[in-house]
């Protein structure tokens, strides 16, 4: 999730009920990107969603315009933003950046509740990877043939051009936001965008399949392809996961946000445990880390006894310091 406010005048909302559907005006190429933002009661009107990396600050960041209005955006918006737009027909999004209104803590916490739902009831999940580079377009390729996939691996020496492209598809930073885990896990259907190249769910899925299948050579898949297997397995079997199988795993694979909170905000809409259990944690951005870490522990999600290991780590990844004041009231 971002932080910083946009300077967009949001028109409110009904807590709950409602989210914000930014509409991305049709337009070529070298046109300014314009757009409207209105209120949506959740569920009654079709959109897709945007799963995307926020990325750095810049003091060159560009601007769109919404409601007539200059709003600057990070770079990699404005490039998701250009690759989704139509010639023609305007296109209905929802992206958190400009959807939910960072400096209303109280309403983005109310919209980040509900982000889960958000990206299950989009039509489908825009998968923004990013521009294309020098050898992205390889890679892109590659997967878009899950046919030949196999054979294009064994035929390619590690050191190879097509070989190191899928190694920097893989590593890219996309792959390592948390938010994505519960983006592409509750989505009905994606569709993966690489610069001007795109792959629909259905391909894509099969492709990483194969290729973890004959990853002999070494290709570190680990965050690309966890992401991958949970869409997999969300539309195979009913999501049995809890909470602390997700933090394990998210600490392990080096998962990163941007809001300390968001190692647990982000997990929320698919943890079972979270979902069915009578003591649901409420999300709470005016909460300080350590006072949400407490939740966790008092709220059973994590047992101290049980999961010592996996809350020590998540400690760290949060910035809590286990002092003893802190040990002796999570263990009591």
């Amino acid at each position: 999730m971002t932080e910083k406010a946009l300077s967009i005048d949001y028109e409110a909302i009904r807590p709950s009920l409602d989210i914000r559907i930014l509409t991305l005006h049709s337009g070529s190429d070298n046109d300014p990107i314009t757009c409207s933002l209105r209120r949506a009661t959740r569920g009654a009107y079709k959109y897709k969603a945007l799963s995307y990396e926020w990325g750095e600050e810049s003091d060159d960041d560009p601007s769109i315009v919404i409601q007539d209005r200059s709003v600057r955006v990070r770079q990699n918006l404005i490039y998701a933003l250009r690759n989704i737009r139509l010639p023609s027909e305007d296109v209905d999004l929802w992206v958190d950046a400009i959807c939910i209104n960072q400096a209303d803590v109280a309403g983005k916490s109310n919209q980040v509740a509900m982000m889960g739902e958000t990206f299950s009831n989009a039509t489908y999940v825009i998968v923004w990877l990013g521009t294309a580079h020098s050898d992205s377009d390889i890679a892109m390729d590659w997967l878009s043939d899950p046919s030949t996939i196999q054979d294009r691996i064994s035929s390619h020496t590690r050191d190879s051009l097509e070989f190191q492209a899928l190694v920097s598809f893989c590593n890219r930073p996309y792959w390592l936001r948390i938010w994505i885990i519960q983006e592409l896990f509750l989505s009905r259907s994606y569709i993966v965008y690489c610069g001007s190249k795109s792959i629909p769910d259905e391909i894509f899925d099969k492709s990483f399949l194969l290729l973890a299948a004959t990853n002999s050579q070494g290709i570190n898949l680990s965050a690309a392809d966890y992401h991958i297997s949970t869409h997999r397995m969300n539309k195979d079997v009913p999501s049995i996961n809890c909470m602390r199988i997700w933090i394990a795993l998210c600490s392990k694979l080096g998962f990163q946000c941007l809001r300390e909170h968001d190692r647990i905000y982000g997990l929320l809409g698919i943890s079972h445990d979270y979902k069915l259990g009578e003591q649901n944690i409420d999300v709470d951005y005016s909460k300080s880390p350590r006072e949400l870490f407490i939740e966790v522990i008092q709220k059973r999600f994590l047992s101290w006894y049980g999961d010592k290991r996996i809350c020590e780590r998540l400690a760290i990844t949060m910035n809590v310091e286990l002092d003893d004041e802190l040990r002796s009231l999570i263990t009591s």
